[in-house]
């Protein structure tokens, strides 16, 4: 998750230095983009932070032309798209596998339940069994 946010971030930075220098001095404008969001967005979880990318995503159309006489690649728009795409994708990957291991819990507490029945079950038969050698029925105590 941290190399596709990266990878994110690292695209928004430049995007950050085109609008900054396509738009000098409006900081509105800088503030539409949300730059700042992504940041805190960054600390506070991916889920945010994806969603903001998309949004960046969005709005990039809006001031391309500016952005590109500024000297913007026009792939940047294409690379920002990719590792959001990416992150996202990871994001649910992971999520999936979180998933997973709850399940492999649940499957592991099933066994160890299905295992204590059945020591249950042989030492209510051992003390039936052995109900005249408590030594040995002890053996089969829990």
């Amino acid at each position: 998750m941290k190399e596709r946010t990266d990878a994110v971030l690292l695209q928004l930075d430049s995007l950050e230095y085109f609008v900054k220098k396509a738009y000098p001095g409006k900081a509105r404008i800088l503030h539409e983009f949300g730059f700042e969001k992504m940041r805190n967005a960054n600390t506070t979880g991916t889920a945010r932070f994806t969603v903001n990318a998309y949004t960046m995503l969005k709005l990039i159309p809006d001031y391309e032309t500016a952005l590109l006489a500024a000297g913007m690649p026009a792939s940047l728009s294409t690379d920002l798209e990719t590792a959001t795409n990416q992150l996202a994708q990871s994001e649910v990957e992971q999520e999936y596998h979180k998933r997973l291991r709850l399940r492999a819990t649940g499957q592991r507490i099933d066994l160890f339940n299905e295992l204590y029945d059945i020591h249950r079950l042989v030492n209510k038969a051992a003390h039936i069994i052995y109900r005249h050698s408590p030594a040995h029925a002890g053996l089969f105590d829990m």
